[in-house]
């Protein structure tokens, strides 16, 4: 049978969505959409590939890469149109507290303006930390300035073992103290260690250890940690100097080796 007219931009888009199979493909073929510029977001095509991404964000029992992708593709899209409305008041702060492992997660992002969003989301709603994570007894400058190295910190090898097989977890101190001391170094870019890596990994222990605060795990310990990463991270800019250096670069954030 023979068209009448020639398909629509909108149904030739929601066709394309339709048959891609995976999350961030779809994701890819909505983007292109809203950028064509000429795209009818009352449009009937339109509103099931939003309601799409909708679904994951009000259905959501546990927080996975496209539960958070969700969102943050929702607020672009709704910013640009903002007569759109995605159903739920979930907050960033809310959907971040809810990820189990953050950096797995980060890492299935499959998209690096997403990467680079969840980071720059990290940096506007999660610099004022909760009170209870800064606690009362703050570090020492001699502490939180010290270039010593710490307990265990023995050489390259074991930097690259550390960073690559994810041991800051279990070696916190020594962990912040590469980030502050190598972040800068070339060593990082022979060892093939990307920066992205130090700063995901930082952002993780910022939640962990606010949660062991709050849970009266190593209280001392933790609020140093603690605070540490925040005056690395907010205080001194290191996280949006890294946004803004990435801003600058066709690949944003890089995808880990």
């Amino acid at each position: 049978m023979v068209r009448e007219k020639p398909i629509s931009f909108e149904e030739k888009t929601y066709n394309k969505f339709k048959a891609e199979k995976g999350f961030f493909g779809r994701v890819k073929t909505i983007e292109d959409y809203i950028q064509a510029g000429n795209a009818e977001p009352d449009s009937d095509w339109f509103t099931e590939m939003f309601a799409y991404f909708t679904g994951f964000v009000k259905g959501y029992t546990g927080v996975s890469e496209t539960v958070i992708s969700s969102w943050l593709l929702l607020q672009k899209i709704v910013a640009h149109y903002p007569f759109l409305s995605i159903g739920t008041q979930v907050t960033f702060e809310e959907l971040f507290g809810k990820i189990e492992k953050l950096e797995e997660t980060f890492y299935r992002i499959d998209d690096p303006e997403l990467r680079r969003d969840f980071l720059v989301m990290v940096k506007k709603h999660l610099a004022e930390w909760p009170a209870i994570s800064r606690g009362s007894s703050r570090s020492s400058p001699a502490a939180s300035s010290s270039t010593s190295s710490p307990r265990g910190a023995v050489g390259p090898a074991w930097h690259h073992a550390l960073l690559r097989h994810t041991r800051y977890r279990e070696q916190r101190d020594a962990f912040v103290w590469i980030a502050k001391n190598l972040l800068g170094e070339a060593a990082l870019d022979r060892l093939n260690i990307p920066r992205e890596k130090i700063y995901i990994g930082l952002i993780h222990l910022l939640a962990v250890t606010s949660r062991d605060i709050a849970n009266k795990v190593n209280g001392s310990a933790n609020r140093k940690t603690n605070r540490q990463i925040q005056e690395f991270l907010f205080d001194e800019g290191r996280l949006l100097d890294y946004l803004m250096a990435a801003d600058q670069t066709p690949s944003r954030v890089s995808t880990p080796s």
